[in-house]
């Protein structure tokens, strides 16, 4: 009787083959599920950047509005400064 047991030898590249097929199982099994959740991943990045996108213009909007605003109202208040004391402004 041997000392040890004796196994069945298995292919020398058997460890090299099982690793490659499973990780080709893998790859097809996770292959629809990694496009989907990249895809909403995707999407929910594109809305969130078009919202902020939005946010900026509208706050960049807002902010010439008021600057255009403020100019206009000095200038009211420069031009109605000079025809009450009777000046002509500076462009006639």
């Amino acid at each position: 009787m041997p000392l040890r047991p004796i196994f069945r030898q298995l292919h020398p590249n058997f460890i090299n083959v099982r690793t490659a097929y499973a990780s080709e199982i893998w790859a097809q099994l996770t292959k629809n599920l990694l496009a989907k959740s990249s895809t909403k991943r995707f999407r929910e990045y594109i809305t969130e950047k078009g919202r902020m996108a939005c946010r900026y213009l509208g706050s960049t909007l807002r902010a010439r509005q008021n600057e255009n605003r403020m100019r206009r109202n000095i200038k009211n208040v420069y031009f109605r400064g000079e025809k009450k004391n009777g000046r002509r402004s500076a462009g006639n």
